[in-house]
C-alpha cells in the first residue's frame, strides 16, 4: 500500500515526476546539441508544448509518437506494474480508485517519454537530413 500512501493521487509526485525532463531529458539533448547555449533547453521546450497541444507536428513526427504509442514504448510501464501489483489483492472497484489514483503520475510520465522522443527524433531526423541521409 506504499503506492496508494506515496504516489496515489498525489499532483506533488506528478509534479516532481515532471522534472525528469530538466534533470536527465535536457542534459541528455545538450550532448547532441551543445550545452554552451540555451538551444537543448529551446528545443525541448517546444517538444514539450508541442506535445501538450498536439499541434504543429510534421507528418513524420506525428507517425513517430504514434508508433512510440502503439509499441508501448510511450506507455508508463512502471506505474502499470505497481498498480498491477497493487489490484491483485483486491476487489474490482478497489482496483478501479487505484487506477483513478495513479492517473496523476501516469500522465506526466506519458507525456515526460514523448517530449524526449519527440525533441531528440527532431535533432537526429535534422541530422540525417543534413548529411544526405535518406529519413
Amino acid at each position: 500500500m506504499a503506492f496508494t500512501y506515496f504516489l496515489g493521487g498525489s499532483l506533488r509526485a506528478g509534479a516532481v515526476n515532471f522534472t525528469q525532463n530538466y534533470v536527465t531529458g535536457i542534459p541528455f539533448l545538450a550532448r547532441e546539441v551543445g550545452a554552451k547555449s540555451l538551444k537543448a533547453e529551446k528545443l525541448y521546450h517546444k517538444a514539450m508544448f508541442d506535445v501538450a497541444i498536439g499541434k504543429d507536428l510534421s507528418p513524420v513526427e506525428a507517425r513517430m509518437l504514434d508508433e512510440m504509442i502503439n509499441k508501448g514504448i510511450a506507455e508508463d510501464q512502471y506505474i502499470r506494474q505497481i498498480t498491477r501489483e497493487v489490484k491483485a489483492g483486491f476487489s474490482q472497484h478497489v482496483g478501479q480508485l487505484i487506477d483513478i489514483l495513479g492517473k496523476p503520475f501516469s500522465w506526466i510520465e506519458r507525456f515526460n517519454r514523448k517530449s524526449a522522443a519527440l525533441a531528440m527524433f527532431r535533432v537526429k531526423y535534422d541530422q540525417a537530413l543534413k548529411s544526405g541521409q535518406k529519413a
